[in-house]
């Protein structure tokens, strides 16, 4: 097994203590999480594994009094079984006490046990990175992982709980569940396991950027197998079914929760569009039929006749007074 350990000094910015790795392969997932704070990534195939774990924060303290933190690489193979149980220990650790618990009174880092202030100078310092170095700065990884509880189920009060966990069968699928839950921690230390084993390939994240369902669906869209932690709480069921996303389907296709309240309120402002004008028409039978109305339309009728009269009147004076002024024959 390989092991990377990346920090910084009082002084000298964040590098690797001693050999780098070949790639940085977690940049891949740099559009989801921000590395500066906890991130947990690990790939794996049928026999090989890579993990990372960052934001892992330090007793120490730089120059202006900001927090100094760890990140740490791992590389190794399904078959290094000792090694294997140190990488569990680790990541139960890491999601308990460094992701769920940041500001937990009883935090303390097993990295600061071995990695000293003065030894982390002189490992930054030193320009010539030898391979003696790099089993030394091992070493003292190793030691500090050794220092972890060992990774035990943690007891939970939920009906389900009572399962072997161990026997869970994770095929190629997606899987995503509460950080905040203990039933689904372990059922993610679980798979976890399996793919450091090599009984599943594909990855395992907790990412800082992506902690709603929306982002998991995207997340499990884009990969073919992943299992992701999120703060958003999910549905509580003991093997939640992955969402049924196809190979090409992106996840704006997913129908939103309520449709069936959009589909009623569609119908309904067609409905009401479409009686509106018979309701209109009623509405002006009424008018014009109420006996109010007949009274008015009496009236009006009663004042139009006799304007029609008085114009009639108005009109015969001068054919009158004609015939009264002049005389006849």
């Amino acid at each position: 097994m390989k092991l990377f350990i990346q920090t910084r000094g009082i002084k000298i910015d964040y590098s690797f203590l001693s050999y780098a790795p070949q790639s940085r392969w977690w940049l891949d997932f740099q559009n989801y999480t921000s590395f500066e704070k906890p991130s947990f990534i690990l790939k794996a195939n049928a026999t090989d594994w890579t993990c990372y774990l960052s934001g892992i924060r330090s007793a120490r303290k730089d120059r202006v009094g900001s927090v100094i933190r760890y990140s740490i690489v791992l590389e190794g193979n399904s078959e290094n079984t000792e090694s294997l149980q140190l990488i569990k220990n680790l990541i139960a650790w890491w999601i308990v006490q460094v992701a769920n618990k940041v500001d937990s009174a009883d935090y303390q880092c097993p990295f600061d046990l071995f990695f000293t202030e003065d030894l982390v100078e002189r490992f930054l310092a030193e320009r010539n990175k030898t391979a003696e170095l790099q089993t030394c700065v091992e070493q003292l990884v190793l030691s500090s992982l050794a220092s972890l509880p060992a990774w035990q189920t943690e007891v939970v009060a939920e009906p389900q709980a009572g399962k072997d966990l161990s026997e869970l069968s994770f095929d190629a699928t997606s899987w995503h569940g509460n950080i905040d839950s203990k039933l689904d921690r372990n059922v993610f230390l679980v798979a976890c396991q399996a793919l450091l084993k090599g009984a599943v390939e594909g990855q395992a994240v907790v990412l800082n950027m992506a902690q709603t369902n929306n982002e998991a669906y995207e997340l499990m869209a884009e990969h073919h197998t992943i299992f992701i932690l999120i703060k958003e709480p999910v549905k509580k069921n003991f093997m939640k079914s992955p969402l049924p996303i196809k190979q090409n389907e992106t996840p704006q296709k997913i129908l939103p929760r309520y449709f069936g309240y959009t589909a009623l309120c569609i119908i309904g402002i067609l409905a009401l569009l479409y009686f509106w004008p018979s309701a209109q028409s009623i509405h002006s039978y009424h008018l014009t039929n109420s006996p109010s109305n007949t009274n008015l339309n009496l009236a009006l009728e009663s004042s139009s006749s006799a304007s029609v009269a008085s114009t009639s009147s108005a009109s015969k004076p001068s054919s009158v007074a004609s015939a009264v002024l002049i005389p006849s024959n």
